[in-house]
């Protein structure tokens, strides 16, 4: 059953909470390429993993990826 007060809390603060993880990344940008890199070294296949994963990923959800490309597009793109 769904929660409606949730998700009327989630989409009235999904701004802040974008902006919120934006944020964060940014000030973490570093620490985070860092620890990927020593994890990368540390364990060589995952690289073949994590490739593969995405991979699954792409052709399962295409259409969707695809869409959100296009109109992403086309929101930049569009003349004010």
């Amino acid at each position: 059953m769904v929660d409606i007060k949730k998700q009327e809390y989630y989409i009235k603060n999904r701004e802040a909470r974008l902006q919120y993880q934006r944020d964060y990344y940014d000030q973490n940008k570093d620490r985070v390429k860092k620890n990927r890199a020593k994890k990368m070294l540390n364990e060589p296949s995952l690289i073949g993993k994590e490739r593969e994963y995405n991979k699954k990923y792409y052709e399962i959800n295409k259409k969707k990826i695809m869409e959100q490309r296009y109109s992403k597009r086309r929101a930049v793109n569009r003349p004010l």
